[in-house]
């Protein structure tokens, strides 16, 4: 790297370089053991690991070194060390080819260099920015010594990616449920996993049209459609962070389902969202019943990116093939087989509809369901109905299952989402609307929030209704500006799930058997509208770039 100002910052541009974690062994001058920096030095070149020293600029060694030609505040690479005979502990490093070389002993036409020295070491005396120096001088003028991992091939490599229906957002957001989610098996205690997100170059495809349209906004000029298209190329990666949670505990069944919330004391580990093509989450896992889950994700809700996960274990840690994951889970996934010859201490398993949760959803806006909980008019709004099957060829089957309902306002523009509400009377519904309250319906009080979520336990085979509303005044706070919402039920049970408005549902979706949404005309519709979201991002960094190249007013 170039000079850096500080420690800190070198530290980060290894990281910023290499996409990984990076660490530092403690030297001499900054009140390390010799001895213990020299058997981590070659510990961490055994591995393959990647080195580099610096020499602080403001530590009194600093002059020395240079008279001696290192340049202090450079990053320079360690490249190789060891034990040489007759000549001691030796290094070879590498700096620009432009900087002065080191001018002490075994530099290039140092007197010490011998015909079968220069035979063993391959060495050329040339200006190409590489030199040996021995271990004490290294430890004489340099400060820092950073190591980062990145050629260890990893236990598990997965791809995938966010799209408009598995871009769920942050764990803050209800629709986190609806990201990527895979198991992690842990057999050992304290095993030690490296996680490496990195997001893959968005799709080019659609780069043309947009930047096609913007030059017909009033430029002809092929110099600047050229400079459009290649800012649209570099637009930034997306905000992407990766937790890791507790798996669900109620049942074994559950603990192979997917999260839907994040409860209390269920964190285990969080990168933050950063908007880098790489992130890293270094974990410490002791064996566990249910598997964790991990969930990797993007700040931006509905957003369409490719992704790939490495998951490294450490040199005690079994090793694995190569499993590739579908955009949501509807391909062929699971996480890889191990090697026979090295024992597994960890796995990693995608959360297919195979064993997830049973789920329904329908869609609409808060236009149908606009009127309060306050007034006879909250029967004019939409009303669904929820009938849960017996579990097929479940002996004694039980007669209430597990259910878990989520209201949700979806892509609305403020800051301030709309108060939200939903009643639910069990076993009260038909085929026509409710018209009067029954006396033990359950209401649960509105919040100003993107969505209300709660579980319950619903009677097999009866038929529940549910009414969502909007708090007294929000339909007047929001004029006609009625942002959409989705009714959303999970179940361990399969489910039918549909609206008593009249609207279209399209039977497919919402059958019994359906775990996921699979209508091609709803498939159809949220490309559209990824399309469009992609399209108004691209947009607006552009009118960003053209308003940097816009000259100051005279």
């Amino acid at each position: 790297t170039e000079t850096a100002d500080s420690e800190e910052a070198t530290l980060l541009a290894i990281e910023m370089l290499t996409g990984r974690r990076a660490s530092q062994i403690v030297l001499p001058l900054a009140g390390g053991d010799a001895n213990a920096a020299w058997d981590q030095l070659n510990e961490a070149h055994k591995v393959s690991n990647a080195l580099a020293a610096r020499i602080d600029p403001h530590h009194s060694s600093a002059r020395s070194a240079s008279g001696f030609g290192l340049v202090p505040g450079r990053a320079y690479c360690v490249v190789t060390s060891g034990e040489i005979p007759s000549c001691g502990r030796m290094m070879r490093m590498r700096g620009f080819t432009t900087d002065p070389e080191w001018r002490g002993k075994w530099s290039d036409g140092d007197a010490a260099w011998t015909s079968r020295l220069r035979q063993l070491l391959s060495y050329k005396d040339s200006s190409d920015g590489t030199f040996w120096i021995d271990f004490s001088d290294f430890c004489r003028h340099f400060t820092s010594l950073f190591v980062v991992r990145v050629s260890m091939p990893p236990h598990f490599a997965i791809q995938s990616s966010w799209d408009s229906a598995s871009a769920g957002g942050a764990p803050e957001r209800a629709a986190f449920r609806h990201n990527n989610q895979w198991l992690l098996h842990v057999t050992q205690p304290n095993t030690r996993i490296t996680v490496e997100l990195t997001q893959l170059e968005r799709d080019q495809s659609t780069l043309g049209t947009s930047a096609g349209r913007k030059a017909t906004a009033g430029t002809s000029s092929e110099a600047r459609s050229s400079r459009l298209s290649t800012a649209v190329a570099a637009a930034p990666p997306l905000h992407m962070g990766m937790i890791v949670l507790m798996g669900n505990t109620a049942s074994p069944s559950d603990g192979r389902r997917r999260k839907l919330w994040l409860g209390e004391n269920e964190l285990v580990a969080h990168a933050e969202p950063v908007a880098l093509r790489s992130l890293t989450l270094e974990l410490v896992l002791q064996p566990c019943n249910t598997p964790y889950v991990l969930v990797p994700y993007t700040t931006s809700i509905a957003s369409v990116s490719a992704f790939s996960l490495a998951l490294i274990g450490d040199e005690n840690s079994g090793g694995g093939s190569v499993a590739r994951a579908s955009g949501h889970g509807s391909g062929k996934v699971p996480g890889g087989v191990p090697e026979e010859s090295s024992p597994m201490s960890f796995g990693i398993e995608y959360i297919s509809s195979a064993v997830d949760w049973h789920m329904g959803v329908v869609r609409s806006s808060w236009s149908k369901a606009q009127n309060s909980a306050d007034y006879t008019a909250l029967f004019d709004n939409l009303q669904a109905t929820i009938r849960l099957h017996e579990t097929t060829g479940a002996a004694g089957a039980a007669a209430t299952a597990r259910t878990f309902i989520f209201v949700e306002t979806v892509g609305y523009p403020g800051d301030v989402p709309p108060s939200i509400g939903l009643l639910l009377a069990e076993g009260a519904g038909g085929a026509n609307p409710l018209k009067q309250l029954p006396a033990d319906a359950k209401l649960m009080p509105p919040q100003q929030r993107d969505a209300v979520f709660f579980e319950i336990s619903l009677s097999v085979g009866a038929c529940h209704v549910l009414i969502p509303y909007l708090a007294e005044g929000e339909a007047a706070r929001l004029g006609s500006a009625f942002p959409k919402m989705e009714i959303w039920v999970y179940s361990e049970n399969q489910l039918e799930l549909r609206a008593l408005d009249g609207e279209w549902s399209c039977e497919k979706c919402r059958g019994p058997n359906a775990k996921h949404r699979q209508c091609p005309y709803f498939s159809a519709m949220t490309k559209m509208e990824a399309i469009e979201a992609i399209m108004d991002q691209r947009l607006a960094f552009l009118d960003e770039i053209l308003a940097m190249e816009q000259p100051a007013a005279a």
